[in-house]
């Protein structure tokens, strides 16, 4: 397990404190946000504008907790769980399960990426997932040598994500009233409940939980004195605001983009390209460019923390470590054959968010407990109404897929 390292943390709430939560927050728009959101407002307009508000508020409320966690214990969620294993069994489950997730989410990531580079300049998808993955870890390989270029960088490539995507919105084709009406909660039909799932994974990432507070640990260390350590989580509110506000808005703007480029009751068979081949026709051809550049920065970014995530769930769990360059090229022999055999590789990406929703609750379930033991987290710990809030979350993601495996066995067997 891996160790906080004990840093002296000046008392002013500098900016320099911020960018964890920023950094994390690149895992909000990667490219499973452009499948889903471009879904949900293709297949079913501005129904599911309220997913996207309930899922970035329940991020906002997990991303606090990871790094409050932190804060409070010098060490990752994953570094933490590790110890609290009493046999070797339960932590290889553990880690295998939460290898799967991150796995899901690389090849996602990467696939995003291929896509975009072919919308781009016409490579073929695998040529371009080996391109995508290798300057994803050429992007990775700064961080250990300039954490401070790392963030930058990353930081540079969610705004240019955001750009891309805001200018793509033609927001006088935007009907309010409609919009408004999308604010009431409802799930009228199966495919809403998977799509639905979809932006939940897609906003609300386990890798985004165990990267989160590795990064505030990597940034702070352990922090003893406790007028430290509450400027600290004052900081965070403020860089985990910061960056769900963004991923918010710039998601919001997704399901805006598919709710008025299509046309109302039309099928998407692959929403990101068709999207890109309508804001081209009927739009501008330059802000379709945009479109296309944004995802491909995205891919680029979040694969880059999801490969970071991988090897902090795998360090931290089972005290073992892969060369990057292996464990990128894992993720890329499965995206390649993946696109091989799919005709919609958008498909996949909005599957592979439906199995991050499968994920989230063991990584939230313990975050919620451990953030509650007051010998862990001392004057950190959670008040009740944060304990009784995480328990909800936790009850309504888990009930959510319940309901999406009972009712996709009936239509099986139905």
């Amino acid at each position: 397990m891996t160790t906080g390292i004990s840093k002296t943390v000046s008392l002013r709430p500098t900016l320099g404190k911020l960018g964890p939560a920023l950094v994390a927050g690149v895992a909000y728009l990667d490219p499973g946000n452009f499948a889903s959101n471009l879904a949900s407002g293709a297949l079913f307009k501005y129904s599911l504008v309220w997913v996207i508000l309930l899922a970035n508020a329940t991020a906002w409320f997990v991303q606090y907790l990871a790094a409050k966690l932190a804060i409070g214990t010098g060490e990752s969620l994953t570094g933490l769980l590790s110890s609290r294993f009493k046999s070797n069994f339960g932590r290889l489950a553990y880690w295998l399960q939460a290898e799967v997730v991150i796995l899901a989410t690389e090849i996602a990531e990467v696939i995003g990426g291929a896509v975009a580079l072919n919308i781009l300049f016409g490579l073929p998808l695998g040529v371009g997932a080996v391109i995508t993955a290798g300057i994803s870890m050429i992007i990775l390989a700064s961080q250990g040598k300039a954490r401070g270029f790392f963030t930058g960088l990353i930081i540079v490539l969610t705004v240019a994500t955001s750009a891309g995507i805001i200018a793509a919105v033609n927001f006088g084709l935007i009907d309010l009233g409609q919009l408004a009406s999308g604010l009431v909660p409802r799930i009228q039909s199966q495919a809403q409940l998977l799509v639905t799932l979809g932006m939940f994974g897609a906003t609300v990432m386990p890798h985004a939980i165990y990267s989160h507070s590795a990064f505030v640990r990597d940034k702070f260390g352990s922090v003893s004195l406790p007028s430290a350590r509450r400027m600290l989580l004052k900081v965070t509110r403020l860089d985990v605001t910061l960056a769900l506000g963004i991923a918010g808005f710039v998601n919001l703007c997704l399901l805006l983009i598919g709710a008025t480029v299509f046309k109302t009751g039309s099928q998407a068979h692959d929403p990101i390209y068709e999207t890109f081949h309508r804001i081209y026709e009927t739009v501008s051809p330059a802000l379709a460019v945009m479109f296309a550049l944004a995802l491909l920065a995205s891919g680029l970014a979040s694969s880059a923390v999801g490969a970071y995530a991988g090897g902090e769930v795998m360090g931290s769990m089972i005290n073992r470590s892969i060369s990057p360059w292996i464990r990128r090229a894992i993720t890329v022999v499965p995206a390649v054959a993946i696109m091989l055999v799919t005709a919609s590789p958008t498909s996949v990406l909005l599957l592979s968010q439906v199995l991050l929703s499968f994920g989230l609750p063991f990584a939230l379930v313990p975050l919620v407990y451990l953030t509650s033991q007051k010998k862990l987290m001392s004057e950190l710990v959670n008040h009740k109404r944060t304990i009784a809030l995480g328990i909800v979350i936790s009850v309504v993601l888990i009930t959510l897929n319940l309901k999406l495996v009972i009712d996709s066995l009936a239509n099986f067997f139905g």
